[in-house]
């Protein structure tokens, strides 16, 4: 489904057509993936106000915040800098009164991060520094261990 509503199959003849005009991107085409990993493997993706920073620091001349990364969650923690989410792997991150995760794996990025997102304009430098500077990986991926509603300024805490 395209971002004008407009359903087009994999094996239409046209759809690389249809996927680089709603893009406006003429070099993109539709890939079987097979070969290609696939980034988007659990269901939550997780960053917190410092690991934004950093991205943010090693790029001061690019614009640059948390929906560049596109989670699903964005958690405000009390450090400055880093990336104190990959200290999370392999622990579970309760949220409100019920929310259990677990933080599986920390996530890879992809090209998606150099892409124009509302007002900020494409830039593949920031693809090539977090390359550059933690092996592609920025932010966490998590699975729902115990379901739960969140609100905004609910306590998070690691156990």
């Amino acid at each position: 489904t395209l971002p004008d509503g407009t359903e087009v199959r994999g094996d239409d003849e046209h759809v690389h057509w249809a996927i680089a005009q709603a893009l406006a991107r003429p070099e993109v085409t539709l890939a079987k993936e097979d070969i290609i990993p696939h980034f988007d493997e659990l269901p939550l993706h997780i960053v917190t106000s410092a690991g934004v920073a950093w991205l943010r620091d090693l790029l001061p001349e690019v614009a640059t915040d948390e929906r560049r990364l596109r989670p699903n969650l964005v958690i405000d923690v009390a450090e400055a800098a880093g990336k104190p989410e990959d200290r999370w792997v392999g622990r579970e991150l309760h949220i409100g009164s019920h929310l259990v995760l677990d933080v599986v794996q920390r996530a890879q990025r992809c090209v998606m991060v150099n892409l124009a997102q509302d007002e900020l304009p494409d830039s593949p430098d920031v693809l090539r520094a977090i390359a550059e500077n933690a092996d592609l990986d920025l932010g966490v991926h998590a699975r729902v261990l115990a379901p739960g509603r969140i609100r905004l300024g609910d306590e998070v805490f690691l156990a």
